[in-house]
Formats: C-alpha cells, structure tokens, sequence
C-alpha cells in the first residue's frame, strides 16, 4: 500500500509492487535533466534512464524502475537529431512533464525512430510511446509497435496533463519467449512535414500482472491495465476500521465504487473528516470472472479475497 498523509487527513492506495523489467527512458540530451523517480508520466513512476540515442551504433543498458540493472538493452535507427525547448510558460508543460517533453528524439527521413528492445523478459506488455514535438506540439507523429496491427497518430495543443494521442500512445503488446524483443517506432505520417519531422521523447515499457496499480490524483482515482482484465472493480473502506480491526476488510470495506468498469479512472473528490481516513482497491475483470484483490507475497495479514467477497458491500 502505498500511505499519503496530510495534516489532518490520510488517504491508503493500494499498489502493487514494481513489476518485472518495466522500465522508463527519457531520450534528450545527456547533460539536461531527467524526470525524478516519483514522476509517473502516463504509467508507473521509477527510475528514469537518460540518453540521446542519436548514435545506431551504441548498444544501452537498461536500468528498471527501482534503478538496478536489468538484463534488456536498447538501440535505435533513424532518429539522428534531438530538438529542444524551455517550456513551462502559459499553456506549456510545467515540472516534470516539460522535464520529459521538452526535448525529443527526431527523424527527417522516412526512416522512423525505432527503438530496438533486446532480451526482455516474456510476458504481455503496455507500451507508452511520448511522441509530442516541442518545438511545434500540433506536429503529427506516427506512432506503432512491430507484432502490433494498430497505429496511433500523436500530436496536438498540450492539455494540462498527459494525454493519450495528444502526447503518447498506449499500446500493447506480447513479447514471446523465443524472440525476447520489442520494436516501437515513431515516424513522420503520410503527408506529414518532413521538415519539422517526427518526434520521440521517451517511452515506458511495463510487463502486465493480475494486479492493477492504482493512483490518486487530479480528483480522482486512475489505474492501469491489468493482465487479461475487460474491466474493472473498485471498493472503498475506512481506515480506521480497517486498523482497529488488524486488517479485516469484511468490517472495513463500506462501498463498490465500481462495477465491471471499462475505463481505468473514476471521479473521487471526497475528503475524509480530519482524523479519519479511506482505502481502496481495485481489481481487474476478465472473461472467466473477478481476478483478485490480493498483492503477492506476505505483506498481507490474511486473503483480501475471501475478507471483501465477504463484505455486505462487496462488488457482485
């Protein structure tokens, strides 16, 4: 679980616990700075690693969110320039999302920036491609994943917060056993400008679990994908039940927020009174029925499962 204190209030979050070989990059140049490990993006928060990639024939080592070395390693063609702004001015990105945007990897040519993963681990995994033009944010970017049918096109005014297809792209993807690789790509569009070409400013790669790492922010709870999940469920409980009671989430769990949720963010602008305290959990909804409420390993006092499914406001 992951604790935020105030001065009068506390909010528990549950998250899991930092997923196999899921790495972040923000590509820019060596000497600026790089995204702090708290800063989250669009996708988990960790290590950031850091490199200009403009020269193919440099082979980078890759470091994983919680900043030891992973077995994977990266190389890139066609992406041969990096472009640079200061942002953080009226209708710009501001902390660490101009930090991540504000400088980025570009192709002239109609070769694309490719990013060559080698020696992942096997597994299925969401792929966030930055993809926004500092210099010029309503430049369209053609972004897609090798192995991957879809395209995505990312570009457009900067919204106040990351936003899918205005600066990444989500996409997802299987990595097999016998490959252990990964191909994404960036690239100008069909009629696009090749003159102010295409842009690549980072990308973070997470290898999906059963278990949904939730989020509090902007007013509202959000969440990421989980394996296999259609979607979602969520519930609340009190936290101070929930301490009085030496974890017991029968007596502690009060409302279902969510119920076979497709989206992966729900409104939530209730504050606790000062001195009291909320919990929630979320978990993923597949084809064969509810996954599960509990994490790995044996943080937990006993199964979160049979607790919640026995609760009077338990999701159905």
């Amino acid at each position: 679980m992951k604790l935020l204190a105030g001065l009068f209030t506390v909010l528990v979050v549950s998250t899991t616990r930092t997923p196999a070989q899921s790495i972040n990059i923000d590509l820019g140049l060596s000497t600026a700075p790089r995204p702090a490990a708290g800063y989250r993006g669009a996708g988990l928060p960790g290590y950031w690693n850091k490199f200009e990639a403009v020269d193919s024939q440099v082979n980078y080592a890759l470091y994983g969110l919680d900043g030891i070395l992973t077995s994977a390693t990266l190389h890139q063609i066609g992406g041969t320039e990096i472009v640079t702004t200061p942002l953080g001015g009226p209708g710009n990105p501001t902390g660490a999302d101009a930090v991540l945007l504000g400088d980025a990897l570009v192709t002239h040519t109609t070769v694309e920036n490719c990013l060559f993963f080698d020696t992942l681990q096997p597994g299925t995994y969401e792929v966030l491609t930055y993809a926004w033009m500092p210099t010029a944010p309503a430049t369209p970017s053609r972004v897609h994943i090798d192995t991957n049918p879809a395209v995505t096109t990312v570009g457009g005014a900067w919204t106040g917060a990351q936003a899918e297809n205005v600066t990444y792209a989500r996409l997802f993807v299987d990595v097999t056993l016998s490959g252990r690789w990964l191909r994404p790509h960036s690239g100008v569009p069909s009629g696009g400008n090749y003159g102010v070409g295409a842009a690549l400013n980072g990308i973070q790669i997470r290898r999906l679990t059963v278990q949904p790492p939730l989020f509090l922010a902007h007013g509202q709870l959000e969440w990421l994908a989980s394996l296999g999940a259609t979607s979602y469920d969520v519930v609340h409980g009190d936290l101070r039940t929930l301490r009085a009671t030496g974890g017991n989430f029968t007596l502690a769990t009060t409302d279902c927020l969510a119920n076979n949720r497709v989206e992966t963010s729900l409104a939530r602008t209730a504050v606790p009174a000062p001195g009291e305290g909320d919990w929630f959990l979320v978990r993923g909804v597949g084809p064969g029925g509810p996954q599960t409420w509990d994490e790995p390993g044996a943080s937990q006092v006993g199964s979160r499962d049979a607790e919640i499914n026995a609760a009077i406001a338990a999701c159905p």
